[in-house]
C-alpha cells in the first residue's frame, strides 16, 4: 500500500513552469512556419514557362467600346520565334502587347491599355512598395574565403535563410562551418546565428 505525504502531493501537482509555455509556443510557431514554407504558395520558377497571372484588380470585366480603327496586334510568328512555348495558338486570340519586366525586389504590377481610336496598345509598369511585414523563405548555400588582418586564412561553408522582413529590414538565420587553409593555425569551427540586414538598391 502506498502512502503520500503532503510534500509529495505538492510535488505531484506543481504547475507547469512558465519556460515550458515559452518553448511550447516556440515549437508551435516553428511548425507553422515550416508548414507554410513547404506547402504555401511559392514564387514562380522559370521552368514553369508561361502561366496565367493573378489580376492586379479584382473586378469582373464589362463590355467595352467598339473599335473605330483596326486592332493593331503583335504578329504571333514574331512572338513564337522568341518564345516557342507561349500559349498563343488559339485562332480566336491575338497578342496586343508584350512587356519585358526587369527584376523587381518587391514585385510589380502591369496595366495594358489600348487606344480605341488608333488600335494601339501599351503596357505601364509600377514597382510595388516594400511590405510592412512579410514571412520569407529565400535560401542561400555557398562557399567563402576569409583573409584575416593577422594573416590567417579561413575557408567556410555556409547556409543562410531569410525568415521575415519589416519594410527593407530582413531577419536571417545562418549556419557556418569555418576551416583553416594554407597552414593556418586556427581550428575547424562552426556556429549558428541570426543577422538583421537593411537591403537597398
Amino acid at each position: 500500500m502506498f502512502h503520500f505525504s503532503e510534500e509529495d502531493g505538492i510535488k505531484l501537482f506543481n504547475p507547469i513552469p512558465r519556460v515550458a509555455y515559452f518553448y511550447g509556443f516556440a515549437i508551435i510557431a516553428i511548425a507553422i512556419y515550416l508548414a507554410w514554407s513547404v506547402y504555401g504558395n511559392r514564387p514562380q520558377q522559370p521552368s514553369a514557362g508561361f502561366v496565367h497571372t493573378k489580376p492586379a484588380v479584382s473586378s469582373p470585366k464589362i463590355t467595352g467600346p467598339n473599335l473605330t480603327a483596326p486592332l493593331k496586334v503583335v504578329p504571333k510568328t514574331a512572338v513564337k520565334g522568341k518564345f516557342p512555348d507561349a500559349h498563343i495558338d488559339d485562332p480566336d486570340e491575338e497578342v496586343i502587347d508584350t512587356a519585358d519586366i526587369e527584376p523587381a525586389p518587391n514585385g510589380a504590377t502591369t496595366i495594358t491599355t489600348m487606344n480605341i481610336q488608333t488600335g494601339e496598345s501599351r503596357t505601364e509598369l509600377k514597382m510595388k512598395e516594400a511590405p510592412w511585414f512579410a514571412l520569407e523563405r529565400q535560401n542561400y548555400l555557398g562557399l567563402g574565403y576569409e583573409l584575416h588582418f593577422n594573416g590567417e586564412q579561413m575557408g567556410k561553408v555556409y547556409y543562410k535563410r531569410d525568415l521575415l522582413r519589416i519594410k527593407d529590414a530582413h531577419l536571417q538565420a545562418e549556419t557556418v562551418i569555418r576551416f583553416p587553409v594554407n597552414g593556418s593555425q586556427n581550428k575547424v569551427e562552426g556556429f549558428v546565428g541570426v543577422n538583421t540586414e537593411w537591403r537597398f538598391y
